[in-house]
């Protein structure tokens, strides 16, 4: 009883609150309705006002020239000047208004701009005439027609103008305004009282007929309101006995289509008489006809394959004795080809009205399919697509195995190998991903056949590999195996014509009790291989303890200078920029210095150059750090010119790397620096490095000549350390070579090293390009560069790099002594 006045009570209130919402609902509309006839009337009376002013204009034109020369008494020429300034002012009084009705009609500064100007034109009117009493009546009309807007308001600027006309002149002026030479003020009063007493009963008027615009506008809005209710919800039952009829009928179509159409095979028990109803369906799905199929149960018991009769009649049995309500499992039974196939069994059980089983009614589907996808999704959960080897996952699961084994077995140790091919990123990029691919699945095809059956080889994404060589006892019989991987790597794939060669660095741990996962072995591993790559490729490493702290010292750097290049305030506390001098080997003269970052760890002090930018550079933190380079750089070039003047030869060299050279929004980079810093294009040098120029990646020519047309000049830096030949300097816009200091190091000892520098000054000098000899140390390589007519050079012989105030000092004279070397 408490519920059910709960209830009531809730629905009331639900009732009270819609009935508010609505009312809230019916005013709002009811106002928006008054505000719309409300604009009518106001737009439709502006138009009313366009015309009167019209008519009163060319009205006031005939008065004032047929009525006003007998109203007024003096000469001929000063009535005509009274005319003429009357007209005008009239014109204005009628063109103010006319504008605002065109381009702002139904706005309410448009109706207080037609009372004022209405009623000065009535004033206007008074004074032409003279102050005939007549005249006056055009007050009264005019008020009357202000009337027609339906707003009060409006009369309150109209009486305040005429009554201040009518005040002030009569007091002043009374002959414009009464007709009368002597000043009244209880006539001028007299006046203002009958303006008064007719705007009364106007503005009651308005009042009046406002009041009823808004109870039409409220009773219109509460019968639309009610016609849009009664409206929707005619629609809304309609919508509702519209869907209960598609229901039906699609209940009814699926009903039949279920019992006709559906691929599922309907089966009928009946236990009482033990006779089994096998619908067409159903036979067609064990392969047999018609009349192929009787109605016992061993018609189907005899199709199961036996692995699942017993877990079968276990459930039929749980079914038919009420155990269970529903049947759900899955058979393995055999088609009339001879082949199993996987159906679904689904069953419910009917009872008398004893509560008795009497019949098992269900379906049966062909799931093959289903249990095919799932086999080939676990499949794919544990292998590679593209090779078919064993993944991540897998390979980590074999791993922790095999260290359970061992710690089990302490005589058990086993080996783990990770790999990566050397070079695949330039199969993928000169000759496609489907060459690369290829190239994967040969490789694990070679990995598999050089491995026991008892080792595991696995992809662990993109070209790394990793391997586990079980019950391996020595470390050196794994080093072995390891040589011989790496021995069959350096044999070529042909692949669609193309002869690839990808060599394979590995990187080798051998399971020790001291590992606790495979995360940590697989890490190790990885380690090693990384090593390998470092000291030259194509090779094994073997993992050891020192390798371990140097792959943590390298996160902790990565770590460190992502943090030190967040930000410019970042990178101005901990990074500085020592100046290099590069100087003319004629004269001894610094002619540039190329500027060089140097990292001041707030701990750890200065951090050597190779320590850092490698990881820069492979983290892409090379890109902040060198805008960085680039901007300091320029600045102190800037104040190196003032102090030089402008007709010295001097410029500053700034690296580039090859991830800047990649980057879209390089030369919008180069722009904004220089415009910031001021920078003379001419007084700038990129030095470019000749591995990244012949980066195929890379559109080098296309992006150089973009820098080259800001005007900055271009260097090949670390000439001889890559690939290119001589004759591709023609194609790069560059205007300066850099031998790389490899050569310098033994020009003195050996002599085809002195040859081929000899030959890149020469070949440099008929290309019109500058050389810089990198790296000179001592004066014996001084004067064999000197004999070879080396245009330039830098290097410790002359000054390590040094701080700007320094290099400013060099600047200045301090490089005298190397300057006489030089020369």
């Amino acid at each position: 009883m408490g519920v059910r006045l709960q209830g009531r009570a809730c629905s009331r209130w639900k009732c009270v609150v819609k009935g508010t919402a609505m009312q809230a609902l019916t005013s709002k509309h009811a106002q928006e309705l008054f505000n719309e006839a409300e604009s009518r009337v106001h737009r439709r009376t502006d138009v009313l006002f366009g015309v009167l002013f019209v008519v009163q204009f060319f009205g006031a034109v005939v008065a004032a020239l047929t009525l006003t020369p007998q109203t007024w008494a003096g000469s001929e020429s000063s009535v005509h000047i009274h005319v003429t300034a009357g007209l005008l002012l009239g014109a204005l009084l009628c063109l103010m208004p006319l504008v605002l009705i065109v381009f702002r009609r139904g706005e309410a500064v448009t109706r207080y701009t037609i009372a004022v100007a209405q009623m000065l034109f009535s004033a206007l009117l008074i004074h032409l005439m003279g102050g005939r009493l007549e005249t006056h009546f055009h007050i009264f009309g005019s008020l009357a027609f202000l009337a027609f807007y339906r707003d009060w308001r409006v009369l309150v600027p109209a009486t305040a103008v005429i009554a201040t006309d009518h005040m002030l002149r009569g007091f002043f002026w009374p002959e414009s305004v009464f007709g009368v030479l002597a000043a009244s003020p209880w006539r001028a009063l007299e006046h203002a009282g009958w303006v008064v007493f007719e705007d009364i009963f106007l503005a009651a008027s308005c009042v009046q007929s406002q009041r009823e615009m808004r109870a039409i506008a409220e009773s219109q809005a509460q019968l639309e309101d009610a016609y849009q209710e009664t409206e929707r919800q005619v629609q809304e039952r309609t919508a509702e006995l519209r869907a209960q009829a598609e229901s039906l009928s699609q209940s009814e179509e699926r009903f039949r289509m279920a019992v006709h159409g559906s691929q599922d095979g309907i089966w009928d028990w009946n236990l009482q008489t033990n006779s089994v109803y096998y619908a067409p369906q159903w036979k067609q799905l064990v392969g047999c006809g018609e009349d192929d199929i009787g109605t016992t149960p061993d018609e189907w018991f005899g199709r199961i394959a036996s692995g699942h009769l017993a877990k079968f009649h276990q459930a039929i049995t749980e079914l038919s004795g009420g155990e269970k309500e529903l049947l759900d499992i899955e058979l393995e039974i055999t088609h009339a080809d001879g082949v199993s196939r996987w159906m679904l069994c689904r069953a419910t059980a009917h009872q008398d009205e004893s509560g008795n089983v009497t019949r098992l009614v269900g379906s049966l589907a062909d799931i093959s399919d289903l249990k095919a996808a799932q086999e080939r999704l676990r499949v794919l959960a544990h292998h590679d697509r593209l090779t078919g080897l064993p993944n991540r996952a897998v390979f980590t699961e074999r791993v922790s195995y095999a260290l359970a084994c061992a710690k089990r077995d302490e005589n058990r140790r086993f080996a783990v190998l990770f790999g990566d091919f050397d070079g695949f990123k330039n199969v993928n990029d000169s000759l496609g991903h489907a060459i690369g691919d290829a190239m994967l699945i040969r490789a694990g095809e070679r990995f598999r056949s050089m491995l026991r059956d008892v080792d595991t080889v696995a992809r662990m994404g993109g070209d790394e590999f990793a391997l586990i060589l079980d019950n391996v006892q020595r470390p050196e019989d794994a080093f072995e195996t390891a040589e011989r991987l790496i021995d069959s790597f350096r044999e070529p794939y042909n692949l669609k014509g193309h002869e690839v060669i990808s060599t394979l660095s590995l990187g080798l741990v051998m399971s020790e009790p001291k590992y606790e996962s495979a995360e940590a072995m697989l890490r190790d591993a990885d380690a090693a291989m990384y090593q390998a790559k470092t000291t030259g490729k194509n090779c094994v490493q073997i993992f050891d303890e020192e390798m371990h702290q140097a792959a943590m010292r390298r996160l902790d750097t990565e770590r460190e200078l992502r943090a030190a290049t967040h930000d410019f305030e970042s990178m101005d506390r901990e990074f500085r920029l020592q100046y290099q001098p590069i100087v003319e080997l004629n004269g001894g003269q610094i002619v540039g210095f190329e500027a060089l970052v140097r990292w001041d760890h707030p701990v750890s002090g200065m951090v050597p150059p190779d320590r850092f930018i490698p990881i820069a550079e492979d983290a892409g933190m090379i890109i902040p750090l060198g805008e960085w380079v680039l901007q300091r750089a320029c600045e102190q070039a800037v104040i190196w010119r003032r102090s030089l003047g402008p007709s010295r030869p001097f410029k500053v060299n700034v690296n580039l790397s090859r991830r800047q050279l990649m980057k879209p929004d390089l030369i919008p980079m180069l722009e904004r620096v220089m415009e910031e810093t001021g920078v003379h294009p001419s007084d700038l040098v990129l030095e470019l490095t000749e591995t990244s120029m012949m980066d195929e990646r890379i559109d080098a020519v296309e992006i150089m000549g973009r820098i080259k047309e800001l005007g900055i000049g271009m260097a090949m830096d670390d000439f001889g350390t890559g690939h290119s030949s001589l004759s591709c300097l023609r194609q790069f816009p560059i205007q300066t070579l850099k031998i790389d200091r490899a050569f310098l190091l033994t020009i003195t000892e050996k002599r085809e090293f002195s040859a081929v520098v000899q030959a890149i000054i020469t070949l440099a000098y008929n290309l019109n390009l500058k050389v810089v000899a990198e790296g000179v140390e001592d004066a014996e390589q001084l004067v064999q560069l000197q004999a070879m007519e080396c245009g330039y050079a830098q290097g410790y012989y002359f000054s390590r790099p040094v701080d700007a105030i320094d290099a400013t000092r060099l600047l200045d004279g301090g490089l005298e002594q190397a300057g006489k070397r030089a020369a």
